[in-house]
């Protein structure tokens, strides 16, 4: 859920930022005060990078990097107003660590790291924080030393932790504003429980409250806004607090109320924003909220049938938002005559067919904003709306209305900005509809079947309207240049996926304001020169092209847009790019031309160009990379990103007479390159900062190659075939920090190969052939961290360490062929954190062999034939976190010494038993996967050695029972695993009973499984399924309705699975509910699957790694009139299909255009940045099938088209046999031609 806080505030500085001296790879910007702003983001980092004493620090981020440990007096000298560490992995943070910044430190952000305490100890220094975020860690207890905070602090979050009761200490913090509790484990709050009296805003949603926490509101004088959303409260019956509370938020959505009683808090409270959305209420009783004076109230997605007609009374003249959304109203509730100010009024997605003229008499002169959308109406409800002249925004989208007359829109439509009219079955425009709206702005035609417009119909929208949409909505060949000449004020133009062919060169002449234009997914060939190049056309920002059928880019076809910033082509047939096809455009940034089937690009493509940051040619047809095609192209201060990946590019020949040209990251990946392109790398060298050469042909690296390239920091050359690097081949890489050469075939390198690398820090060369390294391989050089994993080496090399001893923290040395480790190994790295020394050949480790690694967090020694006293071999290393003993021969559980302990791997062993004395020492273990053993029993015995376990793994073990003990004392158990336990008889009902906490369940089916499940329901969210066999009947969970957000269904022996199967979670689930079938033998799935989720606001379907050749679309949709109600909104969440044996053929069509529709409906792609859209397009093409007219060779479903394929009506007919069929056939016709597949005309869908 999204939280009622910004938990993460990132502020990185973009005007002006440069790269930081200390780290080039950071940016720094000073502010008119002197102070300095820094930003380390995605940077590999495994400290605390040092800025230069004296440095006073406005915002310091350092976020998404590896830190694991913050040292003491980090940053010392320096002097810090704001520090935000989020997103690393931070475990430890030494007691002075922010002793240097104590007097100026306000703004702490540690969110999303791996605490599992509060370090109030390295807090004690800080003399005025005021916002401190530990959002995200594994936090179980709050201790009570908060005294040196208790003057200063006044934002505190803590959510998503582990905390299963609240914090009465904070009750001290005397100026304490805001608390966040969210997503913790919290079941109960005592009546004693008081809050800070300076507190105004608490949020304690999404945890395992059943009662209302009245105290709160009796001991929060100050409270202003409350956030109880999302936990398992059933009724508010007698919730009377001791005095009058006056909230401006109340949030009690998606809980379980099947009632509300009338005056509430016994008429002692005021409550400005009701929401009791995503409950169970199927009736509000009169006087239902007398006395909460409510200005905002949210019910939407409850069971609303009706209302009394004294519902709101009290409220008639102060409700002003009321939001009825995704009931079953079938009509308007006469309640809501009586709110005399209501301004916002939402009735999406009930029942309503018809309006009455009375329906809004009371409101209608108040009203501003009315949502109609998802309803069964036939016609505009012109005469309902007579009187709302006030009316400004007005959503008729998802209905039935099949035209709109002349006199629909009356005068009352006077002052109408939007109007949403998509996904109704509109097939012309007649006349002129909107001669009364003349203030439109906004107009969505989308999702329509429009075949006729006439010339005129916008006429009286031509000064006011500045965005229409009419995507899968108009079918015409021709660009419609008459329908909208007369839009002068138009800046947002949206005609993606419809059937133009062709745009005249004069198509936007009349469009002089214009700045957003989508023609995506059509079927334009040509782009005439000068197309965007009217003298008009000066304010066009970005231009979306993508998936059409254009062969070239013809010489001015941009040309002089003076304002344009983006312009995506990408999935076009483009082979040729014409000499000044990109020609004199200033403020250009990116272009995407990324899968087309470019061969050759012209000199001069690409001329004058000052700001060009971008250009995406991925997934072509390029042999050759020339320069010559830049002309006057980027600028010094903001260089660009050029991705050439996944082409064919062999040579990269450099003309003396190329003009310069500044590219600071290159992407030649997934080519044919034999050689380095040493001449372009010279060309680019002042600028070039990242280098990816990856999946080439490059065997080998000759001296001084990168010889130029004086400030490239990462340097990529994996999976090429390498087989020698030249000695000097990294000469004067000076600014070099990470390079990576793994998945070659290295099997020496040279004596100081990387002694020229002053500032190395990160170096891979797993997947070679290295079976020793030189002792000063690696001199000179500051590494942290070298993955030497899955080569020939057949000892630790000890003399490389000693070079990296002062820097390195992780050092992955798995897969190799060591069979000896002893003291003096690892003597010479202290400061080492991560240690992997797995699937190696090690058998006896010596008690020493971890001696002086008292800074080692992570240990993996897994696959190797262990012989060892761990007692005594871990003494050394107390600070150990994470500990991998997975297939290591074990046949008892070892004593494991390691207080620090939070992650335990020993699966895959012969362990018969667990036994207590070796789990003495974990009281802080939260991990444990003994998955793969010989276990015939829960090892209950020794749970309440470990009160803080919150993962436990028991699969693939020969457990013969599971009852009630089995998990005793496990009462922080959040996930477990107990999955493919072939020899279990008994699984009793209640045996999960006890554990309150438990989130995610991974089992075995079983016939009681339903109630097994439901005897948990307060807390199981996720429910992962293995089927043994090859049928899987009846209800998963019966109808107990847990608050389900995933449930998988896995068995490789599966083929056939009933529709009942998920029949029961609707009752319970929330906002969104990812539905998986994976890795099955299914072919094909039943009719109405999905039937008892249609109302899920989030639903995925994924469908990964089956046997599916097609997909029957009654499996989604129950007949054709759920999906002209819903579109592919039933699946916002989105169909995923990957690695299917699909294959192209006309009853795959439907699907195709399934894919596309979600693209713009559901993600909204039309909305996104070039990045985003990418990465949504990229998720849509997962989905691949066999395409016959290719030998087989797997394309994008979404990229198939009825031509492409030669379909017919007649061949849609699917499979199967009687109703069903004929039903599946019909409902693939259907949809194909309601989603524009004109080839279909013939057929009629409107009656079933």
């Amino acid at each position: 859920m999204k939280s009622c806080f910004p938990l993460l505030v990132i502020m990185l500085t973009t005007v002006a930022a440069t790269p930081c001296l200390f780290n080039s790879m950071c940016t720094c910007k000073t502010d008119e005060a002197l102070r300095m702003h820094i930003a380390c983001v995605a940077v590999p980092l495994y400290t605390i990078p040092e800025v230069a004493t004296g440095t006073r620090i406005s915002h310091m981020d350092v976020m998404s990097s590896e830190i694991e440990t913050v040292d003491n007096d980090i940053l010392q000298g320096t002097l810090i107003e704001s520090l935000r560490l989020m997103s690393n992995r931070i475990g430890i943070i030494s007691e002075r660590a922010f002793a240097s910044s104590g007097s100026v430190l306000r703004a702490l952000d540690l969110s999303y790291n791996q605490l599992d305490k509060v370090p109030l100890k390295s807090f004690s220094n800080i003399k005025n924080l005021d916002w401190l975020n530990l959002h995200g860690n594994n936090i179980e207890v709050i201790e009570t030393h908060w005294n040196h905070l208790q003057d200063t602090l006044q934002h505190l979050f803590i959510g998503e932790n582990d905390l299963i009761s609240f914090p009465e200490h904070f009750s001290k913090l005397r100026t304490l504003s805001t608390l966040n509790l969210d997503n913790n484990l919290i079941t109960t709050i005592l009546p004693n429980i008081r809050t800070p009296p300076t507190l105004e805003t608490l949020s304690i949603s999404n945890n395992f409250l059943q009662e209302f926490p009245l105290s709160l509101l009796e001991t929060g004088t100050a409270l202003n806004r409350l956030y109880i959303r999302d936990n398992y409260i059933e009724n508010m019956t007698k919730i009377i607090p001791n005095r009058f509370v006056k909230l401006d938020v109340l949030d009690f959505g998606m809980n379980r109320l099947e009632s509300w009683s009338g005056r509430m808090f016994g008429g002692r409270s005021e409550v400005r924003n009701l929401h009791l959305d995503m409950n169970r209420l199927e009736s509000l009783d009169a006087n239902a909220f007398d006395g909460l004076r409510s200005v905002r109230m949210y019910l939407s997605y409850n069971k609303l049938k009706n209302l009394n007609h004294k519902t709101f009374e009290g409220l008639e003249r102060i409700l002003e938002y009321l939001d009825l959304e995704h009931n079953n109203l079938g009509m308007i509730p006469t309640a809501i005559r009586t709110l005399k100010n209501l301004k916002f009024l939402y009735l999406s997605s009930n029942d309503l067919n018809r309006l009455d003229s009375a329906d809004f008499t009371g409101v209608s002169s108040s009203l501003r904003s009315l949502s109609l959308s998802g309803n069964l109406l036939t016609e505009i409800p012109s005469n309902a709306l007579l009187n709302c002249t006030k009316l400004s925004h007005l959503n008729l989208g998802y209905n039935c209305i099949r035209e709109i007359k002349e006199n629909d829109f009356g005068e009352w439509a006077m002052h109408l900005d939007t109007l949403l009219l998509m996904n109704n079955k509109l097939k012309e425009l007649i006349g002129r509809p909107f001669k009364n709206t003349v203030a439109l702005r906004e107009l969505s035609l989308s999702f329509n079947n429009i075949h006729y417009v006439d010339a005129d119909v916008f006429l009286d929208l031509a000064t006011s309207l500045e965005s229409l949409e009419i995507s899968f909505g108009v079918y015409y060949d021709n660009f419609p240049v008459k329908i909208l000449r007369h839009l002068k004020s138009l800046l947002w133009l949206v005609l993606d996926n419809n059937d133009i062919s062709s745009v005249p060169f004069n198509a936007l002449y009349s469009l002089d304001n214009l700045q957003y234009l989508n023609l995506e997914s059509n079927r334009i060939s040509v782009l005439a020169s000068g197309t965007f190049s009217s003298p008009n056309q000066t304010d066009l920002r970005e231009v979306r092209l993508n998936q059409n059928y254009l062969m070239s880019l013809e010489p001015n076809t941009f040309s002089n847009l003076q304002q344009i910033q983006t312009i995506t082509i990408s999935r076009n047939k483009i082979i040729e790019v014409m000499s000044h096809s990109f020609k004199e455009l200033p403020r250009l940034l990116n272009i995407d031309l990324s899968f087309n089937q470019i061969e050759y690009i012209q000199p001069s493509a690409f001329n004058g160009l000052p700001n060009f940051k971008r250009l995406d040619l991925q997934g072509n047809q390029l042999k050759e990379l020339r320069m010559t095609s830049f002309v006057n192209c980027t600028n010094s201060k903001t260089p660009m990103s050029l991705n050439v990946s996944n082409n064919c590019i062999e040579k990269t020949p450099i003309d003396d007479s190329v003009t310069p040209i500044h590219i600071k990251i290159l992407d030649l990946s997934h080519n044919s390159l034999r050689d380095l392109p040493f001449k372009l790398l010279y060309y680019i060298s002042s600028s070039l900062r990242n280098l990816y050469l990856d999946h080439n042909r490059i065997t080998k690296i000759y001296n001084s190659e990168f010889v130029n390239l004086t400030n490239l920091e990462v340097l990529s050359i994996t999976e090429n075939g390498m087989t020698s690097i030249a000695s000097k081949a990294f000469c004067n890489l000076t600014s070099l920090q990470i390079l990576y050469l793994s998945g070659n075939k290295i099997q020496q390198l040279s004596s100081e190969q990387f002694a020229t690398l002053p500032k190395l820090r990160v170096l891979s060369l797993a997947r070679n052939r290295l079976s020793s390294l030189s002792w000063d391989v690696l001199s000179g050089t500051p590494l942290e961290y070298i993955d030497l994993s899955n080569n020939e080496l057949l000892a630790v090399p000890a003399g490389v360490l000693l070079k990296t001893g002062a820097t390195l923290r992780h050092l992955l040395l798995a897969g190799n062929r060591i069979d000896h480790v002893d003291g003096t190994t690892f003597f010479d790295v202290p400061k080492l954190a991560n240690l992997s020394l797995a699937n190696n050949k090690l058998t006896i480790i010596p008690d020493n062999t971890f001696v002086g690694l008292t800074n080692l967090i992570s240990l993996d020694l897994s696959s190797n034939n262990l012989r060892a006293n761990f007692k005594e071999l871990f003494h050394y290393v107390q600070n150990v976190r994470h500990l991998n003993l997975e297939d290591t021969g074990l046949v008892e559980t070892p004593p494991l010494p390691l207080p620090s302990l939070i992650s335990l791997r020993l699966s895959k062993n012969k362990l018969e038993k667990i036994s207590r004395s070796s789990m003495e020492m974990l009281s802080r273990l939260k991990t444990l996967f003994l998955n793969d053993n010989k276990l015939s029993t829960s090892p209950s015995h020794a749970w309440s050695l470990l009160p803080s376990l919150k993962t436990l793994d028991l699969s693939s073990n020969p457990i013969k029972t599971i009852t009630k003990s089995s998990f005793s004392g496990l009462f922080r158990l959040q996930h477990l695993r107990v999955q493919r336990l072939d020899y279990l008889d008994r699984f009793d009902v209640g045996s999960l009973s006890k554990l309150s906490t438990l989130r995610s369940l991974a089992t075995d089916w079983r016939p009681n499984l339903g109630q097994i499940v439901c005897a948990a329901v307060k807390s199981i969210r996720r429910l992962s399924v293995h089927v043994k066999g090859s049928k899987l009947v009846g209800p998963i969970v019966d109808t107990c309705g847990p608050k389900l957000e995933s449930v998988s269904i896995t068995g490789s022996k599966l083929k056939f699975v009933d529709r009942q199967i998920f029949s029961g979670l609707e009752r319970g689930v929330g906002e969104r509910l990812t539905i998986s079938i994976r890795h099955t033998a299914i072919e094909d799935l039943p009719a109405d699957l999905l039937l008892p989720l249609v109302g899920v606001p989030k639903l995925a379907l994924d469908l990964t790694g089956n046997k599916l050749t097609s997909l029957n679309p009654l499996t989604i949709y129950s007949n054709y009139t759920t999906w002209e109600n819903s579109g592919t909104n039933i699946l916002k969440g989105g169909l995923y299909l990957d690695d299917n044996p699909l294959q192209c053929d006309c009853g795959l069509l439907w699907l195709g255009q399934w894919l596309r529709r979600w693209l713009r409906e559901a993600v909204q792609v039309h909305t996104l940045g070039m990045a985003e859209t990418q990465l949504a397009q990229w998720t849509a093409r997962r989905a691949t099938c066999a395409d016959p007219r290719n030998g087989g060779a797997r394309v994008p479903v979404a990229d198939i088209y009825p031509e492409d394929l030669r379909c017919k009506a007649s061949a849609l007919s699917g499979s199967g046999t009687g109703n069903t069929a004929a039903k599946t056939s019909h409902l693939i016709v259907c949809l194909a031609r309601s989603l524009a597949v004109f080839y279909l005309a013939t057929v009629w869908c409107n009656v079933y």
